[in-house]
């Protein structure tokens, strides 16, 4: 999936005239994701309104024009512009949060891991476990992970979402037999 990338300069001022659609995040510092498209992007910027505004044109079916980031007092008339932060102190850039942590149960269960970040949900792109021993993952429906709590102990389970990632800490105990009377 193509992803739409703005480059801030060292100050924290935007750069005019460079958007750019890539599969990844360019590499080097000062670049922040916006929304690719109008429609149903998951991408969310804030935008905190100062004397000097910055612009990215959309075409009419919603989707980025690279190059076309401007700066100036007042959005222009015509055309599909959208505003993104000009001072990149102003970018909101959400936590990203795995739902359940941390996780805690008897061996055997199995555990399904969803990430979200602001209000949409973020399929886990890798996943690490520090002990395979304890507890195992694989890829579960709609970008998810399945956590199997395989023997007792405690571990940490990596979670990626792009360049960004969170730690799971994982605790497993025996699973408690029913004494009859």
């Amino acid at each position: 999936m193509k992803h739409a990338f703005v480059k801030y300069d060292a100050n924290g001022i935007i750069i005019p005239g460079v958007v750019i659609v890539s599969h990844k995040r360019p590499s080097g510092e000062g670049w922040v994701e916006i929304p690719m498209t109008l429609c149903c992007s998951t991408v969310q910027v804030t935008v905190v309104t100062s004397k000097r505004r910055a612009f990215v044109k959309y075409t009419k079916g919603g989707r980025v024009i690279p190059g076309s980031l401007i700066v100036r007092k007042t959005k222009p008339k015509s055309g599909n512009w959208k505003e993104v932060p000009y001072d990149r102190c102003c970018v909101y850039n959400p936590p990203l949060i795995a739902s359940p942590n941390p996780i805690a149960g008897e061996v055997g269960q199995e555990i399904t891991v969803v990430l979200s970040k602001g209000n949409a949900s973020k399929p886990i792109t890798a996943s690490e476990t520090a002990d395979p021993d304890v507890a195992t993952v694989t890829e579960g429906p709609d970008g998810s992970i399945v956590v199997t709590l395989v023997g007792v102990g405690t571990t940490t389970i990596t979670l990626y979402y792009g360049d960004e990632s969170i730690e799971i800490e994982v605790t497993v105990t025996e699973e408690e037999e029913n004494e009859e009377e």
